[in-house]
């Protein structure tokens, strides 16, 4: 499979940064991007929603929401410690809708789930993926 490059990593973060500064809250575009991604894949059988610690990961945690209030299960597999702001506002609300977490060590390499969703890096990465994040992955 061949990725085209739609966007680049400095002008989503500008369209991102103009966007909230003039228009649209943070965390409203993170629900936004769960609502794109909800719409765009069918969610059938197990889902394990696997989140980093920036927005990235909050987009799994919104999207983790938007399921619960559909009544499909779904599971968070939080990969490392720490949130950003509206990725904890999402992961408490998650938690409130009654949505399953587990460990990365429990999800050992996902067997039994049907769809596994990447929410563990964004465009504000940068360096090598290490620890966790490479395990996870």
């Amino acid at each position: 499979m061949e990725f085209v490059q739609v966007v680049s990593v400095e002008n989503m973060r500008k369209s991102d940064a103009r966007t909230i500064a003039e228009h649209t809250p943070s965390a409203e575009l993170m629900y936004r991007a769960a609502q794109g991604i909800f719409n765009s894949a069918k969610f059938v059988g197990k889902v394990a929603i696997v989140c980093g610690k920036g927005n990235n990961g909050g987009d799994g945690y919104a999207l983790a929401c938007i399921l619960a209030r559909h009544s499909m299960a779904c599971t968070i597999v939080r990969a490392v410690e720490g949130f950003s702001k509206d990725g904890l506002y999402y992961y408490q609300l998650a938690k409130s809708l009654g949505v399953n977490e587990i460990s990365l060590y429990e999800a050992g390499n996902f067997e039994g789930y049907d769809i596994v969703v990447d929410c563990l890096l964004g465009t504000g990465f940068s360096g090598k993926v290490e620890g966790e994040i490479a395990q996870a992955i």
